[in-house]
C-alpha cells in the first residue's frame, strides 16, 4: 500500500492521537501467521461467526507488527497503534474503495454462478501480450477478498481485473461500491450458492447489481433469462451468442485434433478465427468470454489470436507432490505475482519441517519490474528464510540477496544445467508464470508414480477443524488423531498443517508412528495409545507420552517415568478393549503415588457408542463411572490430571462432558455417521483412477477373472488402471459399486483384480485413455463406496495403499 498510518487513521474519520503516527505501513494482514518482520503491517481483527481476529493480537504483536484496526482494545494494553472501529470489514472495505478511487484506469468486473476465476485468469493472460494487468488473487471475491485484491491496486498498471462473488442477498452493493468498474463481465447463471436467495430471479437481480448503469457487459446471450434481464436494463450490451442472430457477435465452434477447438467470432463487419485448447463446453464458454472483452478492450487482433492458442487449464489451487532425490514439490505455475508468492512460501512453510527451502521463481509478469519490485522480492525471500534461489528469466536476475542463487534465461536452460539434479532433501516451491513453462520442470524432478492419487484438500480439512473450534470451548484443548497414517491420508504432512493451526496435542496408535512424526519436524505433544512394552527407549528419546493401561505396562516404564514427559492413564469403563478395569482403580491409585517422578498428563476414558442415541444411557453411565474413577486418583496423586472422554461424535452431541481435552479424528477429514453433524463438515479425500484402455466387447461374451462381469449387449468397456492392492477391495466388483466419469455413474463390470477393474461404459462412448475415474470425492459420498463393501468408511481410507500417491491441495 505504501501509505502510513495517520493517512488510514484520516480516511477512516478517526479522531484522537496515536502511539507512533509517523509508522509506514506497506500491507495489510488477516492472519497472523503469516506475519513475517510485521514492522509494516496493519493487523487487521476481523470478527466473524467463524473466528475472531482479536484472539490473534498479542501473536502478531510478537511477531513485530505495531499497527492494528480493531472493534475491541486488547484486555491487556501495548505499545501500538490501535484503530477501533465499529466493524472491521466495513472499514477495510472503506479503505479499498478510497485506494480504488486514485486508480485512473480501466477496472473490469466479473461476476456470475460459475467460471469467475478461470476468465478472470484467461482475460489477464490475454491482455499481458500488450498490457500491464492487475487481477484479483486467486479467488479473492468476498466482503473480505474483494477489498485485499483491491488495496493491491498501483499506478503502474495499465487496468485490472477483479471478480465478485457473493452468497446472499445485500451482499454485491459492498462489492460494486468498492470495485467500481468500467467494464462488466457477467459469466452465467447456475445453480452454485444459490441457497442464500428465495430463487435464480433474485440471484440474477443480486449479481448485476455490480455494475453501473452505462457500462458495457459481456455476456452469453443464449441463455435468455439472462439476456432479457440485461438487454432491459441501463447497460451498453456487448452480446455474444452460438444460436442468436441478433447478438452483437455471432459465434461458431468446431471442435478439431489434439483437444482444439476453432472458435470463430463474427461481429463489426469482421470474421476472425482464434483456435483455443479446450473442446469441454464450460471452458469454451468461459474462453469466449474473454476473447471478446479482450477485443472490446482494444487487444489487436495477432496479439488475441496467438495468446489464445496458448491459454492453459487454471490451476487454482497449490499441490504438494513427492519429488525425486527425497525432495518435496510444491506445484504453483500459472501465474507469479507478489500476492501469490507469499501465499505459496506460507504454503511451504507449513510443510517444510527439516528440509532445505529452495524457490524456483520465474520473472513475474504482469508486474512493473522496477527496483522497488526487487527490493519486494528480496525481502519476501529473506522473511521466509529461503535457502536457495533460482532464477528463470531476464528480470529475476535484478533481486538482490545474500543467499545461495542462480540465474538461467529460460526454462530449457535450467534443465540442461546439473542444478536441476543437484538439490536433494528440500522442499522446493515452483513459482512461475505460464509461458515460462514450469510444467517442465515440475515433469523433471517429480517422482515418477502409480498413476492413480489420492486427493487431500487441506483447505477443506482447515475449514473442519474450524466447525469443530466452534462446538468447543475454552480453554478446553484439542487432540487430533493421527493414527493410520492420518486415516489413510498421510500423517506427516497432515500434522505439519495441525502444527500450524497450533492444536493442542497428537495421538498416534503405536511409537513408530509418533517417531517419524518428531523426524519430520513436528514438535507438539503426541499421545501414543499402543506403547507396546519394550519400546520405553524410543519413547523417552523421541519424547512421546504413552497410554497406560496396564500393571504390566506402568511396571515396565515406572523406574524411567521421570524421563518421560507425561503419561496418559486409560480407564476402561466399558468399552472392554484397553484400560483399566473397574476392579483395578484403587490398586492402580495406590500404585501410582508411589512412582517417582511420575507426570500424570491425563487420565481418559473412551466410549463405546457416542454416535448412537439409543445408548446415550450407556454412554452417561461411562461418563459418570470414569469421573469416579478419576476423582479416586485424583485424591491419592494430589493433583488434578487433565481429563478427556470424547471423540468427534461425542464433541458433537455432549457438549457438556468437554472437559479439559476432546479428541478429534474421522470429523476433522470430514465424514460423521450423524447426519446433522456431517452436513457441517467438508470431506476431504478424492480417490481418483484413469482409463488405462477402452475395448469394444461382444453381447454374449464375459469380462474379467471367472468370466464374473457378462455382457448383455455389445458393449464399450474401459479399464481402470487400479485394483485391490490399491485399496478398491474385490467386494465392490460386479456391479455393487458404480464410479463417476465426468458426473455420471458407471457400474463395475466383473471382479476387481489386483491392479486394474473394469468398467461398463453402456453402447457409446467418448471416452479415451486417459480419462479420470472417481471413485470418491466430496461430491460423490465415501459411505456409498463403504456400503458397497459393507464397511464404514474409516476401513476404506486406511485400506488405500501406501502405493498410492498423497496429493495435498491447498485452494
Amino acid at each position: 500500500m505504501n501509505t502510513t498510518i495517520q493517512h488510514i487513521h484520516s480516511v477512516l474519520g478517526l479522531t484522537g492521537n496515536l502511539f507512533s503516527s509517523t509508522d509506514l505501513i506497506n500491507q495489510i494482514q488477516i492472519d497472523s501467521r503469516r506475519i513475517k518482520s510485521g514492522i509494516e503491517d496493519l493487523f487487521v481483527a476481523i470478527k466473524t461467526d467463524k473466528a475472531d481476529g482479536h484472539l490473534y493480537i498479542r501473536d502478531a504483536f510478537q511477531k513485530g507488527c505495531r499497527n492494528f484496526l480493531v472493534e475491541d482494545l486488547p484486555s491487556h494494553p501495548l505499545e501500538a497503534n490501535f484503530l477501533v472501529v465499529d466493524n472491521t470489514i466495513s472499514a477495510l472495505q472503506k479503505l479499498a474503495q478510497k485506494h480504488r478511487e486514485r486508480f485512473q484506469k480501466k477496472v473490469v468486473g466479473i461476476t456470475g454462478s460459475n467460471g469467475k476465476t478461470i476468465v478472470k485468469e484467461w482475460l489477464t493472460e490475454l491482455l499481458s501480450k500488450d498490457f500491464l494487468v492487475y487481477q484479483s488473487p486467486g479467488s479473492f471475491n468476498s466482503q473480505i477478498g474483494v477489498p485485499l485484491s483491491l488495496l493491491g491496486l498501483s499506478s503502474e498498471q495499465d487496468l485490472a481485473v477483479i471478480e465478485a462473488g457473493i452468497s446472499t442477498i445485500g451482499e454485491m452493493s459492498n462489492l460494486a461500491k468498492m470495485i467500481q468498474c468500467d467494464v462488466g463481465i457477467f459469466t452465467n447463471l447456475g445453480e452454485a450458492h444459490s441457497s442464500g436467495f428465495k430463487d435464480k430471479k433474485e440471484k440474477l437481480e443480486e449479481k448485476l447489481k455490480l455494475f453501473p448503469p452505462g457500462i458495457p457487459i459481456v455476456f452469453c446471450a443464449d441463455d435468455q433469462v439472462v439476456s432479457k434481464k440485461i438487454k432491459k436494463g441501463p447497460w451498453t450490451i456487448i452480446s455474444w451468442s452460438r444460436k442468436d442472430n441478433a447478438a452483437r457477435y455471432g459465434v461458431q465452434v468446431e471442435n478439431g485434433d489434439s483437444g482444439f477447438s476453432k472458435v470463430t467470432i463474427k461481429g463489426g463487419g469482421k470474421i476472425q478465427e482464434y483456435q483455443v485448447p479446450f473442446t469441454d463446453e464450460a471452458n469454451l464458454e468461459n474462453a469466449i468470454h474473454a476473447l471478446i472483452t479482450a477485443k472490446y478492450l482494444g487487444l489487436g487482433y495477432s496479439s488475441l489470436r496467438s495468446a489464445a492458442e496458448e491459454l492453459h487449464p487454471v490451476q487454482m489451487r497449490l499441490s504438494l507432490h513427492q519429488g525425486k532425490n527425497r525432495n518435496l514439490l510444491i506445484q504453483d505455475y500459472y501465474n507469479a505475482d507478489l500476492f501469490g508468492l507469499k501465499v505459496a512460501l506460507g504454503f511451504m512453510d507449513q510443510h517444510a519441517g527439516q528440509l532445505n527451502k529452495v524457490l524456483i521463481l520465474s520473472d513475474l509478469l504482469g508486474s512493473h519490474q522496477d527496483r522497488n519490485l526487487f527490493s519486494q522480492v528480496s525481502q519476501i525471500i529473506a522473511d521466509y528464510g529461503i535457502e536457495k534461489v533460482v532464477g528463470i528469466g531476464e528480470e529475476i536476475q535484478h533481486i538482490n540477496t545474500e543467499i545461495d542463487v542462480e540465474f538461467f534465461p529460460d526454462t530449457n536452460s535450467f534443465l540442461e544445467s546439473s542444478t536441476s539434479q543437484e538439490i536433494t532433501e528440500s522442499i522446493i516451491l515452483l513459482k512461475g508464470s505460464r509461458n515460462f513453462k514450469f510444467e517442465k520442470i515440475f515433469d523433471a524432478l517429480v517422482a515418477k508414480t502409480h498413476r492413480p492419487r489420492l486427493e487431500i484438500n487441506l483447505r477443506s480439512l482447515k475449514e473442519n477443524l474450524d466447525v469443530i473450534r466452534r462446538l468447543v470451548n475454552p480453554p478446553t484443548r484439542l487432540m487430533v488423531m493421527v493414527k493410520a497414517g492420518a486415516y489413510g491420508g498421510g500423517s506427516a504432512e497432515i500434522s505439519k498443517l495441525l502444527q500450524s493451526e497450533k492444536v493442542d496435542h497428537l495421538c498416534v496408535a503405536y511409537p513408530d508412528e509418533g517417531i517419524e512424526l518428531r523426524k519430520a519436524g513436528i514438535q507438539l505433544p503426541i499421545m501414543v495409545l499402543n506403547p507396546e512394552i519394550d519400546r520405553i527407549e524410543d519413547l523417552i528419546r523421541f519424547q512421546l507420552e504413552p497410554e497406560v493401561y496396564s500393571f504390566r505396562l506402568l511396571d515396565s516404564l515406572s523406574s524411567r517415568a521421570n524421563q518421560l514427559p507425561g503419561v496418559h492413564i486409560k480407564l476402561d469403563t466399558g468399552m472392554h478393549r484397553l484400560g483399566f478395569a473397574k476392579d483395578e482403580w484403587d490398586d492402580l491409585a495406590s500404585i501410582l503415588s508411589k512412582i517417582p517422578g511420575i507426570q500424570i498428563k491425563s487420565v481418559f476414558t473412551h466410549l463405546a457408542a457416542s454416535e448412537d442415541p439409543s445408548k446415550d444411557d450407556f454412554s452417561r453411565n461411562q461418563i459418570h463411572e470414569y469421573l469416579r474413577g478419576y476423582d479416586l486418583l485424583c485424591s491419592s496423586l494430589g493433583y488434578a490430571p487433565l481429563k478427556h472422554v470424547l471423540n468427534s461424535s461425542g464433541i458433537h452431541r455432549f457438549p457438556e462432558y468437554h472437559f479439559d481435552i476432546v479428541r478429534l479424528g474421522l470429523g476433522l477429514y470430514g465424514y460423521s455417521p450423524i447426519p446433522d453433524f456431517a452436513s457441517q463438515l467438508s470431506p476431504v479425500f478424492s480417490f481418483i483412477g484413469q482409463i488405462a484402455q477402452i475395448k469394444r466387447v461382444k453381447a454374449g461374451e464375459t469380462v474379467g477373472y471367472g468370466g464374473a462381469g457378462i455382457v448383455g449387449q455389445d458393449t464399450w468397456v474401459g479399464v481402470v488402471n487400479l485394483g485391490y492392492a490399491d485399496g478398491f477391495l474385490r467386494t465392490a466388483g460386479k456391479g455393487r459399486h458404480q464410479v463417476w466419469i465426468n458426473g455420471q455413474l458407471y457400474p463395475t463390470l466383473g471382479n476387481i483384480c489386483m491392479d486394474m477393474f473394469m468398467l461398463d461404459l453402456g453402447s457409446q462412448t467418448t471416452f479415451s485413455p486417459g480419462q479420470e475415474v472417481v471413485l470418491f470425492s466430496p461430491e460423490h459420498p465415501i459411505e456409498k463406496l463403504a456400503m458397497a463393501l459393507d464397511t464404514i468408511p474409516y476401513e476404506v481410507l486406511t485400506n488405500i495403499s501406501p502405493r498410492v500417491p498423497r496429493i495435498y491441495i491447498q485452494d
